[in-house]
């Protein structure tokens, strides 16, 4: 799964924090990496391109990359949009630029805008349709009589502008407003170039090297960047290099209030997966453990905030007006008369909204939304016979 959280009963806490590394490989494949140390910690397919896929680019908890054309071929690059909780993608329109050149895409926090290296021009992309406006053409990286061409856009948190060059590779500032590029230093990594850049929230900046030579060892591998140092340190070695990363904030989902132990002396947690997102058909699944075995349960959810009050032996830590989402099963083992603590209860909160379920707030980015669990427990005498969990509070993405 994209993000893990587990609440802590009777205490308030935001239990998901930092970073998303991304990157996005040839045959449609997402992966998520550790953002330390670039491991590969869950694969996603179902990401397709008509050309050839090319950078990666974070925006609004969306992500971007460009389907890019060679010389030969009558079409256009295009600008898709994925959305990183299922990888479900959508193409937003054609750049009306082709890309003789590798292209490079990155969004640059500081102005909100979509930037893109195309013929090696600067230009900035319309994220609604796609369409390229070229800003300036890039200049510099000329040295021994050979001019270096500029891929792997990234900028810094405050708008600082950097690329590479192909020969070296080199590390460039760039000037956005006149496209002068100036030399900061070759990496001395060996021959090859950065499919991408990205910069990491601590101002480190990561870079995505292909090894261009054929003697051993290959070089090919995720670089962290220091730019003050101008040094490159590889973080993890690639048989094949990505074709985009990007970094993006992880949700912050919390968890508060109690869970009330059950009859069988277990006590029941709720921990959530994945990304709250109305772009997705899926990828958020809310879990229940440590239930009683082959009872009803059904997730409760709130649109108006938290509360703390008495209910039914334990307590309802969301507010009025409650709602709820599908009834299920806990499962676990058969019962044949009694009772453990094996059943579970799990939900796809992205895929209940994307079809169309439940209160139409739960489809509108921005909503704050609390869940709770709710089951029974028939090892308690009426009207106390019910399980409820800790609550948790997260944030509808786009």
């Amino acid at each position: 799964m994209i993000l893990t959280v587990s609440s802590v009963p009777a205490q308030t806490s935001t239990v998901s924090s930092g970073e998303v590394l991304w990157a996005f490989a040839s045959g449609g494949f997402m992966y998520r990496l550790d953002p330390a140390t670039g491991a590969v910690l869950e694969t996603i397919g179902g990401v397709h391109h008509q050309y050839g896929s090319t950078g990666l680019a974070a925006r609004r908890a969306r992500l971007y990359f460009l389907d890019a054309v060679g010389a030969s071929l009558p079409s256009t690059s295009r600008l898709v949009e994925i959305a990183p909780a299922d990888a479900s993608h959508r193409v937003i329109g054609s750049l009306g630029l082709k890309a003789y050149t590798i292209p490079s895409i990155e969004a640059n926090p500081a102005d909100d805008k979509i930037y893109a290296i195309v013929q090696q021009k600067l230009c900035t992309l319309d994220p609604t349709t796609g369409v390229a406006t070229i800003v300036t053409p890039l200049k510099g990286g000329v040295f021994g009589g050979f001019t270096d061409f500029f891929v792997g856009l990234a900028f810094d948190r405050v708008g600082n502008a950097y690329v590479t060059g192909i020969n070296g590779p080199r590390l460039y500032s760039l000037d956005v407003q006149t496209g002068q590029a100036t030399l900061l230093a070759n990496l001395g990594i060996g021959p090859g170039l950065f499919y991408d850049l990205a910069f990491r929230s601590d101002g480190k900046l990561w870079g995505d090297f292909v090894d261009g030579g054929f003697s051993a060892p290959q070089n090919s591998g995720l670089y962290e960047i220091d730019v003050i140092a101008l040094a490159a340190t590889l973080k993890q070695h690639l048989q094949f290099a990505y074709f985009g990363i990007a970094f993006v904030p992880a949700p912050e989902i919390t968890s508060y209030c109690t869970s009330r132990t059950n009859s069988q002396g277990c006590m029941p947690s709720v921990q959530a997966h994945g990304i709250p997102c109305i772009g997705a058909s899926k990828g958020f699944e809310i879990q229940a453990t440590n239930l009683i075995n082959q009872v009803p349960g059904q997730l409760l959810y709130s649109v108006r905030g938290r509360d703390q009050r008495p209910f039914h032996g334990g307590t309802l830590c969301i507010a009025a007006p409650v709602q709820r989402f599908p009834l299920q099963g806990t499962g676990g083992t058969a019962s044949g008369g009694s009772h453990d603590c094996s059943g579970n209860l799990a939900i796809d909160v992205n895929t209940f909204a994307w079809f169309g379920g439940g209160n139409p707030l739960l489809r509108v980015p921005g909503t704050t939304v609390d869940v709770q669990w709710l089951s029974r427990d028939p090892g308690f005498a009426p009207p106390f016979d019910v399980s409820l969990t800790s609550a948790l509070e997260f944030v509808v993405g786009p």
